[in-house]
């Protein structure tokens, strides 16, 4: 919302500005369904829509739409199944949504060179036969102690300084409701520095009327990769070079080019995507002013500050957090 509210007034011509308003009320929207979702989910009897398809199919094609987004943030992303293919009953659009969640999250905490990887795997031999998808990666992991509480609605398990990621604690919650909806069940098992996967059994069964053509797919603008902004690779040195230097020190890209749009006509701007790349460009680069946000991965702006003011170096540069 502070993007949103703080770049109304400057759309005129600018298809970028424009762009990135259109993004952050899209995801405020997304927001919004879901929480209506659940409650919708919790106040009346929610029905499956289900299609007789093939299950290995609609996994890729749910994958390919993050391709491109996993390409900008050089992370691997594939598919991995025994089975070249898979007829069985499933309601396109909950699946659509448990799925795209659970890759969302994969992508957000995972950091460049790491995997994302979709796996399906087939179990008949049970009495109750059922199959499992499963999403893991590479990233940073959850600690034991809250691996039990990620499901619940608006649990985060960053801590509220030093979040590695912006989010609500909506999206697990909605997956859990939608896996129970479809009578499956979800699981997760993770290691710190070492990556998280998310289970989700679902029933075998072949009852439903059988889908010739692929279902549309219905994914939510605010989470297609088209619509997840580029991070370092898109900012760039802006301004006169006589002109004073000031220092961003922001992780959220949207934000950081609002405030290019607010500062780049009386400094030199440059930029760092979190306290550790900040404190960095500090020393390095010695510019005239600082301005950090507060929330941010592994070095919050309160530690930023406090190891810039008791450098000799930089103790000198003012700092607005």
């Amino acid at each position: 919302m502070t993007v949103v509210l703080g770049t109304v007034e400057q759309i005129k011509d600018n298809e970028r500005i424009r762009k990135i308003i259109k993004r952050n009320a899209e995801q405020l929207l997304e927001l919004v369904n879901q929480i209506l979702e659940l409650r919708k989910l919790e106040s009346t009897n929610i029905f499956t829509k289900p299609i007789q398809g093939d299950m290995v199919e609609y996994l890729k094609y749910i994958l390919e739409s993050y391709h491109s987004f996993a390409l900008r943030k050089e992370i691997l992303i594939k598919f991995e199944t025994q089975h070249q293919q898979f007829v069985v009953d499933y309601d396109p659009d909950k699946l659509l949504r448990i799925i795209s969640n659970l890759l969302v999250n994969a992508l957000k905490f995972t950091p460049a060179g790491g995997e994302v990887k979709v796996s399906l795997e087939i179990m008949r031999i049970t009495d109750a036969p059922y199959y499992q998808i499963s999403v893991s990666d590479t990233g940073v992991g959850i600690p034991s102690e809250k691996l039990s509480k990620i499901f619940d609605r608006f649990y985060q398990v960053d801590d509220e300084v030093s979040r590695t990621g912006s989010g609500t604690g909506i999206g697990l919650a909605l997956v859990k409701e939608l896996v129970n909806v479809l009578g499956g069940e979800i699981s997760v098992e993770s290691r710190l520095k070492k990556g998280t996967t998310f289970k989700i059994k679902l029933p075998i069964t072949n009852q439903a009327e059988m889908e010739i053509e692929m279902p549309e797919m219905y994914v939510s603008s605010s989470i297609t990769s088209e619509n997840i902004p580029a991070t370092q690779n898109s900012l760039t040195l802006v301004g006169n070079s006589d002109l004073p230097s000031l220092l961003i020190v922001e992780d959220n890209p949207d934000v950081m080019q609002y405030l290019i749009t607010c500062l780049n006509a009386e400094y030199k701007l440059l930029f760092a995507l979190d306290g550790h790349e900040g404190i960095q460009k500090a020393l390095e680069k010695v510019p005239d002013i600082i301005i950090s946000d507060v929330m941010m991965p592994e070095v919050n702006g309160f530690e930023l500050c406090n190891t810039l003011k008791t450098d000799v170096r930089t103790s000198h540069i003012p700092i607005v957090l």
